[in-house]
């Protein structure tokens, strides 16, 4: 039993059966033996076995992300090195020291490897590929990465309910610009429109649905959860709550959590592309936006934006006008923008959004309570 991130709510028991764990196995040994052949088909000279030699973990072993690529590590008869938890220094010397071919991360931490001057302080040559996944990495930030730690970076998507990874990127194998890759072995995925069971053709966007005999049992101590899971639909299809399409090859592209999505004066805001936007300022090196009630435009995008130390930070008012340069009236920060010293996040490094916006109502609530100010 592994449990679900609990970004939108309280993290969940995730029951998984013996069958969806050999599902999880057959579906690695098939993808590994497919790009193998690939590989050696177009002369890449390191097997996934020469890649997967030495495995640097520091994902919590409670987490799907942990199951699967220690899945995929012994499969190739490859070593793990584990870490307690994650520490710069730590993280480099254990590079350094046992020769770490393969790294698996988050999104947050590929920005700090992004910035960090510690990279210059260690020899991580032996390092042939870094994955990112759990959240999305940014097409810029992975491009940037690639050159700035001198390795191959891939991304994967999945969740905890499906037991096993739904698509994953190969450089030079299975890899297009934007996507989180080709849709693995074993795993059906269609698109739908949101609320709704009618299935999308390539190219529009809706809800990104998963079916595969990888599924989970269901939820632990969840009314419905066992032999057939409430959170499935008829035929068996698991709804992931992620915005997405695929495209005619099988690579899929995530858009966006529904949940997540903001609703001003009706329209459809997606959080991500103002957080792509906001990245590129000169200064910024973390951002979430969220929702947040607003009487004249129902919701308003509200931005948390984390500074990069030692460089002047920029003002809210300049982060503003940045994103109204760029972007039509109803995507403008109408919700304000904080700059922060830290987003929160749990134990993988997803943003807990939840918490940013049960933060800003409570203090939305004790201004209110406080009243307007006394005149003396």
């Amino acid at each position: 039993m592994q449990f679900s991130s609990g970004t939108t709510g309280l993290t969940k028991g995730v029951m998984l059966s013996h069958r969806n764990l050999l599902t999880l196995y057959m579906q690695v040994k098939c993808f590994v033996e497919d790009v193998d052949n690939k590989k050696k088909a177009s002369g890449e000279p390191d097997s996934e076995a020469d890649i997967l030699s030495r495995v640097l973990l520091f994902i919590p072993l409670h987490h799907n992300y942990a199951t699967v690529t220690f899945n995929f590590v012994v499969t190739v008869g490859g070593c793990c090195v584990m870490m307690k938890t994650f520490s710069p220094h730590s993280f480099f010397n254990a590079l350094q020291k046992y020769k770490i071919t393969y790294a698996p991360i988050v999104p947050h931490i590929a920005n700090f490897l992004l910035h960090t001057p510690l990279l210059k302080e260690y020899d991580i040559t032996s390092l042939k590929s870094l994955i990112s996944a759990s959240a999305p990495l940014p097409p810029s930030t992975k491009q940037a990465l690639t050159t700035r730690m001198g390795c191959a970076m891939r991304q994967g998507y999945g969740l905890t309910e499906t037991c096993a990874t739904v698509a994953s990127t190969i450089p030079h194998v299975y890899s297009k610009m934007g996507s989180v890759g080709r849709v693995m072995p074993y795993l059906e995925v269609k698109i739908v429109a949101p609320e709704s069971s009618k299935g999308l053709p390539p190219g529009e966007e809706g809800e990104v649905w998963v079916r595969s005999p990888a599924i989970m049992l269901g939820y632990a101590n969840v009314p419905g959860a066992t032999a057939s899971p409430s959170a499935l639909k008829e035929g068996g299809w698991l709804p992931t709550g992620d915005l997405g399409h695929c495209d005619h090859e099988g690579f899929l592209f995530i858009t966006d959590r529904i949940k997540d999505m903001i609703k001003v004066k009706g329209f459809q805001v997606s959080p991500r592309e103002l957080e792509d936007v906001l990245r590129r300022v000169e200064g910024v090196r973390e951002v979430a936006v969220i929702g947040v009630p607003s009487p004249r435009l129902g919701e308003a995008p509200r931005a948390y934006v984390v500074p990069l130390p030692g460089e002047a930070t920029p003002s809210s008012q300049v982060l503003k006008d940045y994103v109204a340069a760029r972007l039509p009236p109803h995507k403008h920060l109408a919700g304000g923008v904080q700059v922060v010293d830290a987003i929160p996040k749990n134990s993988i490094g997803k943003v807990l959004k939840r918490r940013l916006r049960d933060e800003y109502l409570r203090a939305e609530a004790a201004k209110k309570t406080a009243g307007p100010p006394s005149k003396l």
